[in-house]
C-alpha cells in the first residue's frame, strides 16, 4: 500500500479490497464513471484557461498578489487532476474486470 494519501491511491485500495465482491451490475455501475470523467476534465480545462485569461488581462487588478495565490491555485488543479487519474485508472479496471 501506497502510504501517500491521495484520490487515486485511496480508490486503488478499496478496488483492490472490493473487487472480489461485486455483482455484474455493480461492475457495470462503475463503468460508468467514464461519463464522469470527461466532465471532470471540461470543467478543468474551463477553469485553466479562465485563469490563464484572467492573468493575460491583467493590467492594474493585481491577481496573484499575494504568495500563497498562485499556490493554492496550483495546488487546487493538481488534487483535481489527481481525483480524474483515480477516476480513469478505475475505469481501467473495470475494463479489465479486475
Amino acid at each position: 500500500m501506497n502510504k501517500v494519501f491521495t484520490v487515486t491511491n485511496a480508490m486503488f485500495l478499496l478496488w483492490e479490497r472490493a473487487i472480489d465482491n461485486l455483482t455484474k451490475e455493480e461492475m457495470e455501475w462503475f463503468a460508468g464513471v467514464n461519463d464522469m470523467t470527461t466532465g471532470h476534465v471540461t470543467h478543468l480545462k474551463t477553469l485553466v484557461e479562465g485563469v490563464g485569461f484572467l492573468v493575460q488581462n491583467d493590467v492594474n487588478s493585481g491577481n496573484f498578489q499575494s504568495s500563497d495565490d498562485l499556490p493554492s491555485l496550483l495546488f487546487s488543479i493538481a488534487n483535481g487532476l489527481d481525483s480524474i487519474e483515480a477516476l480513469v485508472l478505475l475505469t481501467t479496471l473495470v475494463s479489465r474486470g479486475k
